[in-house]
């Protein structure tokens, strides 16, 4: 059984989820592109938000070169575009309040500014703990790790992948 698959079996309500890749400094980016390549830390993401509902910011969703696999995809910007494969809202209120009316689990997979604004909102993080040091100028927001519980954690070669659970969710 797939970690996926064990996780999605111990869940049977609907969960707000932040999920990033992250160095040990918290670099998520360089530029408009990620620092690294590590494709099955790329497929396990793609596994996990599959079928779900997912908030991007524009930016992020830009880095994608076709539509994926989430079923519910809710891009934030002030820009009124259209993006194919994405219903475009303004606020992290209206993304949630739209997400709310979806059965899926809400993932939450960026950018900086997106992270920043739900983590205090979110039940869960789901990170990939890349090995080693990159360079960019992208960073995942600082947070408490004593406001969390580690519920998993699961080492692969190239990266850690660890499932936090918010205290004030237990």
């Amino acid at each position: 059984m797939s970690l996926i698959e064990k996780l999605a079996n111990g869940s049977s309500c609907r969960q707000k989820i932040i999920i990033a890749a992250i160095d040990k400094n918290n670099l998520i980016g360089a530029g408009d592109a990620l620092p690294w390549h590590i494709p099955e830390e790329y497929q396990q993401f793609l596994d996990f938000i599959a079928g779900n509902t997912v908030i991007w910011g524009r930016i992020t969703w830009t880095l994608f070169s076709k539509i994926p696999p989430s079923k519910n995809n809710l891009v934030l910007s002030y820009e009124q575009l259209y993006l194919p494969g994405a219903q475009v809202v303004t606020s992290i209120a209206e993304a949630f309040r739209i997400a709310e009316t979806f059965s899926q689990d809400i993932f939450i997979a960026g950018g900086a500014s997106v992270y920043r604004q739900t983590l205090h909102l979110v039940d869960k993080l789901y990170l990939s703990v890349i090995h080693g040091e990159y360079s960019g100028d992208v960073y995942f927001p600082v947070f408490d790790p004593a406001d969390w519980i580690v519920e998993t954690h699961t080492a692969f070669e190239r990266y850690d992948f660890l499932i936090y659970k918010a205290k004030s969710s237990v």
